[in-house]
């Protein structure tokens, strides 16, 4: 499905109460876009399943691993704030962070200094310890998936690998090709699919 069209069908399903303003480039498995809420302005981001993918999910399942996900309430986490589903369309929505990923900062700054860096992973670290205080593992974490806004590194997307492979049908999944995560920065259990 193309981009355009993706947009108008999503746009046509969240109706007058949400504006989809753009899409973002580099969503990997989901479709990005940036929306405003009508009734607060508030700008959100929302991510569309690859059709393909979204066939394949068990939506009650994949809502209840977002809602485990959702129980991580520490200030270096974006938050999801909601899995949807309409028709073959599954989407989730997530504050709008308005910092650069850690990437667009590296190609911006080249090396960073000592102390911002040890800043920065001492943030990301503090994210990922609570996340595995609840038995949540982020499984794609990579300078896309970081953002940094404010002097601080914010981690986004946790659970949503995991929501993904697990409420997903496996077999299905990987009949498709697809690899819950980043190759380049996999752990080589997760590429060899160990737990």
């Amino acid at each position: 499905m193309t981009s355009q069209l993706m947009q108008q069908r999503l746009q046509s399903t969240l109706g007058p109460g949400v504006r989809l303003d753009r899409e973002l480039s580099g969503g990997g498995v989901a479709h990005i876009f940036v929306a405003t809420e009508a009734s607060s302005g508030r700008n959100v981001v929302v991510k569309v399943l690859d059709p393909e993918l979204a066939q394949a999910v068990d939506v009650e399942r994949f809502r209840r691993e977002i809602q485990v996900c959702n129980r991580l309430q520490h200030p270096r986490i974006v938050p999801v704030l909601e899995a949807c589903q309409s028709g073959n369309l599954l989407y989730y929505t997530m504050p709008l962070v308005r910092g650069k990923t850690l990437r667009e900062v590296f190609h911006a700054e080249g090396q960073l200094p000592l102390a911002r860096a040890v800043g920065y992973i001492e943030d990301i670290g503090a994210a990922i310890a609570c996340a595995h205080t609840h038995n949540i593992i982020h499984r794609d974490i990579k300078p896309e998936n970081i953002f940094v806004d404010d002097g601080h590194a914010l981690v986004t997307d946790f659970g949503i690998a995991r929501a993904i492979e697990h409420a997903a049908d496996i077999a299905s999944v990987t009949s498709t090709g697809l690899t819950v995560g980043t190759p380049r920065y996999m752990s080589p259990e997760q590429a060899a699919a160990e737990r």
